[in-house]
């Protein structure tokens, strides 16, 4: 569901509003200029890609197509799996450190915790990159409902829509702000 949710926001990195090239986890509270900090530095190579993006294809082209549902499923997996084993390993320490800190003789071995970690992640990646695709399928979907078509198809010029006219939805209208958004 998490890889799905960040997936789902890859299609508009042609964008400059978008949430993915404007840094994730944004926080308030204790520990939000840390939270900050690091969607941040997450948001480096969206934003890179975004310029690029933006600068070779108009909104709701390219990137708004099965083509680069595909191509950001293979490219984006990886690095969504390798942010999987570093939260699950850091996970490990930490039970080690509370395990250290309350002497109990039961304790994590953090290098188990990495073997098993590495061993596991060859086998999920057609897991992962399956969570990839939906996510990002999902955004299409959602994009294709709106008054703005889409270009599923690219690089054909033809623009997809999956409601009749009177059913889009306008983006950023009060149906989407009071009824879609708090459903999502």
């Amino acid at each position: 569901v998490a890889i799905g949710t960040l997936a789902g926001v890859l299609p508009d990195i042609d964008t400059p509003r978008s949430v993915v090239t404007h840094g994730l986890l944004p926080l308030r509270g204790r520990g939000a200029s840390v939270a900050v900090g690091l969607g941040q530095l997450l948001s480096i190579p969206p934003r890179v890609v975004g310029v690029l993006a933006r600068s070779v294809f108009e909104h709701r082209g390219a990137t708004h197509s099965l083509a680069f549902a595909m191509l950001w499923a293979v490219l984006a997996a990886p690095l969504y799996a390798a942010l999987g084993c570093a939260l699950i390993v850091a996970s490990g320490y930490l039970v080690d450190l509370v395990a250290k800190l309350a002497a109990d003789p039961v304790r994590l071995d953090p290098s188990l915790v990495v073997s098993w970690t590495v061993g596991r992640a060859s086998g999920a990646m057609p897991l992962v990159i399956l969570c990839v695709l939906c996510g990002y399928l999902s955004h299409l979907l959602a994009d294709a409902m709106t008054i703005a078509p889409i270009r599923l198809w690219w690089p054909s010029r033809r623009r997809v829509w999956v409601l009749p006219r009177p059913l889009r939805i306008k983006t950023g209208g009060s149906f989407e702000r009071h009824l879609l958004q708090p459903l999502a």
